[in-house]
């Protein structure tokens, strides 16, 4: 498989991990939620915002992954933010204030980040 192939592979991917990952934050009680330990003392407005955002980036991979030529600026936001999220919820851990299982699933994220960072690295000189 070549890199880019992989790239759109985890695209796809990263589609349904982030459709997942919305709902469980915005359904914190849900079987989902629990299972990640998220809070469900949350406000509506901060779990339905940020549920959303984590569902744009998904439908923006989803996206990304079907064109022609990927959007390398778009990409490279979904690095960042993907990093973002692991260093973050990372942080909280270690501050006991995020359950072992949320940090957990952001490998995920750190593993896609990873994938998408190095092929942007290496594609640099191409006309992509």
């Amino acid at each position: 498989m070549t890199q880019e192939k992989l790239v759109r592979a985890t695209l796809w991917l990263s589609l349904p991990f982030n459709l997942i990952a919305a709902y469980a934050v915005g359904c914190p009680n849900s079987a989902i939620g629990e299972l990640l330990q998220l809070p469900g003392n949350v406000p509506a407005v901060y779990a339905y915002l940020l549920a959303y955002l984590i569902a744009l980036f998904g439908l923006f991979y989803g996206f990304m992954a079907q064109q022609a030529e990927i959007s390398r600026p778009l990409l490279f936001a979904g690095v960042v933010g993907k990093t973002g999220v692991f260093i973050i919820l990372g942080m909280l851990w270690a501050d006991n204030q995020a359950a072992f299982p949320t940090f957990l699933i952001t490998w995920g994220d750190l593993g896609f980040a990873a994938i998408w960072g190095s092929w942007l690295w290496q594609s640099r000189h191409s006309r992509f």
